[in-house]
């Protein structure tokens, strides 16, 4: 065993990740668990490599492996956390980010994705509050206000939505995403006004004005954060 040589290893690994060389570099992350098989930050850099390959449930194993082996490293929990969402396994991920929220509470990030995972479980109050966390600690990021706008419509709250399809396009102004939820929730708000505008009209006629407002939603997608590359 030769931890220094493994170390040598993992730096390199961590260039290939970075040119996206995935095979390559769990080739080379492969040698440094074999020299240095307690080493925390190949595991962690593998399961970056192995993520990108789409290679989940091995990503997952070198995460966990790295949760084995370093309990309080809040980096490991959150991207299990990712792991289990792409799987689909929303418990799972809800525990790990949530973890990773106790041992890092100025992570943005994990804030963002905790809120994500709770907006793909139907708790909208609970993603909301995340992502207000996550604004709070990153209020220039565009994709938090998206996926808090995509919330807000879930609720029903357009005015809300609205607001944060036009705030993250005022800082991504090419985040497509967002000019199409705008522009449905435009046009569908709109729609709706027109309806019960015309419904009120006939009704008044009848001596009775209907108060009813339908609000207007429908699903749209909250996106994970990036993945990054782990250095030791």
């Amino acid at each position: 065993m030769d931890p220094k040589l493994g170390r040598a290893y993992v730096k390199r690994a961590i260039l290939a990740i970075a040119r996206g060389d995935y095979a390559v570099a769990t080739a080379d992350l492969d040698e440094a668990i074999r020299l240095a098989p307690e080493s925390a930050v190949a595991y962690l850099n593998r399961g970056v490599a192995l993520e990108h390959q789409r290679r989940f449930d091995k990503a997952l194993a070198d995460y966990l492996e790295v949760i084995r082996l370093d309990p309080k490293l809040a980096i490991a929990h959150y991207d299990a956390g990712g792991i289990y969402r792409e799987l689909k396994q929303f418990d799972q991920s809800l525990a790990s980010f949530s973890e990773a929220v106790r041992l890092n509470p100025s992570d943005a990030q994990a804030y963002m994705d905790r809120g994500v995972v709770r907006y793909l479980m139907n708790q909208f109050d609970e993603a909301i509050a995340d992502y207000n966390e996550a604004i709070r600690l990153r209020p220039q990021h565009a994709l938090t206000y998206f996926n808090r706008g995509s919330a807000y419509r879930k609720k029903g709250q357009n005015e809300q939505a609205i607001a944060d399809y036009k705030k993250a396009l005022e800082l991504s102004p090419d985040l497509e995403a967002a000019k199409t939820k705008l522009l449905e929730l435009d046009v569908r708000t709109l729609d709706l006004q027109n309806r019960q505008e015309s419904q009120d009209a006939r009704f008044a006629t009848e001596g009775f004005v209907s108060r009813t407002r339908r609000s207007a939603s429908s699903r749209c997608a909250a996106e994970p954060g990036p993945r990054h590359v782990r250095a030791g």
